[in-house]
C-alpha cells in the first residue's frame, strides 16, 4: 500500500495504488523466471529446419513432405527467412510455417538427408 500522509498528520492509504502493485505483483517478469519458463518451453517445441529430419519437419502445422525435402534438400540457412529468400518454400508455406521453426547453425560437413518423393 502507498501511505499518503493527511493534514492531521495520520497516515492515509490509497486504494488505487494497492490495486496497482495487486496486478504488478500477477504480471510474468522475464527477469524472475516469470517468462523465461514459459520461452524455455516454446523453444523446445520450435523445429530446427537446419537439423530436422522429413519426419520430424512434417510435424508441424502446415508442412507437407514436398516442403519438407526442399528444406532439406538445400539446407543449411543462416536464417529462417532464408526458406522465402532463397525460394525453398512459397509465401504462403512460410506464413504456415514460420512460428514453428527456427534455424541453428549446421556442423561442418553436415550432410543433407532427405526421402525421395
Amino acid at each position: 500500500m502507498s501511505p499518503v500522509l493527511a493534514h492531521n498528520g495520520s497516515m492515509n492509504f490509497r486504494p488505487a495504488a494497492v490495486w496497482s502493485i495487486a496486478v504488478l505483483a500477477l504480471v510474468p517478469s522475464p527477469c524472475c523466471g516469470g517468462l523465461s519458463k514459459q520461452s524455455s518451453r516454446a523453444q523446445e517445441s520450435l523445429v530446427d529446419v537446419n537439423h530436422a529430419s522429413v519426419k520430424e519437419l512434417m510435424s508441424i502445422p502446415g508442412m507437407t513432405s514436398t516442403w519438407a525435402n526442399r528444406i532439406v534438400r538445400f539446407r543449411p540457412y543462416s536464417s529462417k527467412l532464408a526458406l522465402l529468400q532463397q525460394g525453398i518454400v512459397t509465401p504462403e508455406v512460410y506464413q504456415r510455417i514460420r512460428d514453428s521453426i527456427v534455424t541453428h547453425r549446421a556442423a561442418r560437413g553436415e550432410a543433407a538427408t532427405f526421402l525421395p518423393e
